[in-house]
């Protein structure tokens, strides 16, 4: 956060949207052995890609196309910025997975 608070320029007015999209040179610190993060969202429009682990994890053999990654995660990350699955609007019906805040139960769902 103190890489946007330097940096950042645009913020939400009466009819627009600005949207912070950092790219991190870097891992999430709250990875572990078994699991990682590939981005976050936080604040109402800020966003953080873990670019280091993209790489990690994509564009080799038996892995997936880093492009597609990539803009999965990104559509994600909006997801949330746009207030998806309980965070920032009300739930509208019971879809929330339990074991995974802020997130859709169906696993075919981009907000999964």
């Amino acid at each position: 956060m103190s890489i946007e608070d330097a940096n950042r320029t645009k913020y939400n007015n009466a009819d627009e949207i600005a949207v912070w999209a950092f790219f991190a040179d870097g891992k999430s610190s709250k990875d572990t052995d078994t699991s990682v993060i590939l981005g976050t969202a936080y604040r109402n429009t800020s966003f953080v890609i873990n670019e280091q682990t993209f790489q990690v994890l994509s564009d080799s053999l038996f892995e997936p196309n880093r492009s597609l990654l990539e803009t999965t995660v990104i559509t994600h990350e909006f997801g949330h910025i746009l207030g998806l699955t309980n965070l920032g609007a009300a739930l509208q019906s019971n879809h929330e997975d339990a074991e995974h805040p802020k997130h859709y139960i169906e696993k075919t769902c981009l907000m999964y």
